[in-house]
């Protein structure tokens, strides 16, 4: 073997480790640049899923309050029909009470009904 050879030999071998390792950093940086992106992806969707549990908590929270609402007017017009029906003697005032009283429950109760706690 010559001097010469030995040496342009060594040279290739040098060009061709570079290309290796080039080729090498353009795989890893490809692999970076993707896992940046579905990083990126994952975060958007993060912030969706954020936004949507605070609307969704809020309309829990306003659900809840109706629900309140329409437990306690219940309630009042429960006492209300007791207190009539406990009332001696009945006269037609109290009847009619009575009976605006049992119709505008009956109206509250499907009210109550119709709250879907989740829209």
């Amino acid at each position: 073997m010559k001097r010469g050879d030995s040496g342009s030999g060594w040279k290739w071998e040098q060009q061709s480790l570079g290309f290796l390792h080039g080729t090498k950093d353009a795989k890893e940086s490809a692999r970076i640049s993707s896992t940046k992106e579905e990083f990126e992806s994952i975060n958007i969707e993060l912030d969706i899923l954020r936004k949507r549990k605070k609307t969704l908590t809020a309309s829990l929270k306003r659900q809840e309050e109706l629900f309140h609402i329409a437990h306690t007017e219940v309630q009042q017009i429960e006492e209300e029909i007791i207190a009539i029906q406990n009332t001696s003697p009945f006269n037609d005032e109290v009847l009619e009470n009575l009976m605006f009283s049992t119709a505008f429950l009956e109206a509250t109760k499907e009210e109550f009904k119709s709250l879907r706690p989740f829209d």
